[in-house]
């Protein structure tokens, strides 16, 4: 799949890696929301390719205004969004094999969309802000450990 041209699109995520790559995931299209990945590394001179299909087993729903961050050794964390309604869950990619699965923690930030990741160091991403499913503006602070791939 290496060439493909990205869709333009608006509301992704996007992510740069320990490794000089770049991923691409979700969005809005003009085709409505998206959930696939695109990767790029340097070597290919910025010429995408997909790394997970559009609907493969295992992806998250398509969502727009998500957040997605490289947290460490290989993983990216993705939450929230809007798609078919607000999410509030939590992803994590592996790169190595082009995989998500979903992570279950005991108390997650409330379903939101518009909010921002970063990763802080020690093996934690913070996410701020947002706006929930009420449209209210949200000034929260979460810190996801992702230490050994749990949040």
């Amino acid at each position: 799949d290496k060439g493909k041209v990205l869709v333009g699109r608006y509301g992704h995520g996007m992510v740069y890696t320990e490794n000089d790559e770049i991923y691409v995931f979700g969005g809005t299209g003009t085709d409505g929301y998206l959930n696939d990945v695109f990767e790029n590394d340097k070597n290919y001179d910025y010429i995408w390719f997909k790394s997970v299909k559009a609907g493969a087993p295992g992806l998250p729903e398509a969502r727009t205004g998500l957040a997605v961050s490289f947290s460490h050794n290989g993983l990216a964390v993705m939450f929230g969004g809007f798609g078919a309604t607000y999410f509030g869950d939590t992803w994590l990619y592996t790169i190595k094999t082009s995989s998500w699965t979903q992570v279950i923690v005991d108390e997650n930030p409330a379903a939101r969309q518009g909010h921002s990741m970063v990763y802080v160091g020690d093996q934690r991403v913070l996410l701020f802000g947002g706006v929930d499913v009420s449209n209210q503006y949200l000034n929260d602070i979460w810190i996801l450990y992702t230490g050994a791939g749990e949040l």
